[in-house]
């Protein structure tokens, strides 16, 4: 739903980067980004995947996804931040997660393994070429943990990230906490 491109779009302004160069080469233009936009055009998740790494690329800055994560609001995120928001714990939340979120994002597929440790949360992208994905992968990763920290009201941690090869686009965290 353009969340993520809206806030690359939003940082590179306030560190005065030109953004028609930047949304020119991934793509997008800034009818898609406006809220206003009479279409409602909605950004596809390799545009938004291309803006992420294009952004990245314009400021130099190789962790360009978890950088905008800390800046980000969760709630900018619509729908799926209320979504998650009616879980009764984190584990509900992760799950929640996993079911809608393919609504703001065509790629995204979250897989979700209760061990006797803890849950393990698995986020792939499918259909992105490689090597497109990794800003946009870390953003939606610190994100979600952002969010979850704000609706827990606790100092959420994984216990365990690990970013796989861009060849596999997965994403693995685990969390101490017991989904239930």
């Amino acid at each position: 739903m353009g969340f993520a491109a809206k806030q690359a779009i939003d940082a590179l302004r306030r560190r005065n980067v030109a953004t028609a160069p930047v949304l020119r080469t991934a793509g997008i233009s800034e009818r898609d980004l406006a809220a206003s936009s009479p279409l409602n055009h909605r950004i596809s998740a390799m545009g938004q995947s291309r803006l992420l790494d294009c952004a990245a690329e314009a400021i130099e800055d190789s962790a360009f996804g978890l950088h905008l994560a800390e800046q980000a609001d969760p709630r900018d995120a619509g729908i799926i931040f209320y979504a998650v928001s009616a879980a009764e714990n984190v584990g509900e939340a992760w799950s929640l997660l996993a079911r809608y979120s393919r609504i703001a994002n065509e790629a995204v597929r979250v897989k979700l393994t209760a061990t006797p440790e803890g849950l393990v949360v698995e986020v792939g992208f499918v259909g992105l070429p490689r090597p497109l994905g990794r800003q946009g992968a870390e953003f939606m990763m610190a994100v979600a943990l952002r969010a979850l920290r704000e609706l827990a009201g606790r100092d959420i941690r994984p216990i365990r990230a690990a970013f796989a090869p861009a060849s596999l686009r997965i994403c693995r965290m685990r969390f101490d906490c017991h989904p239930g």
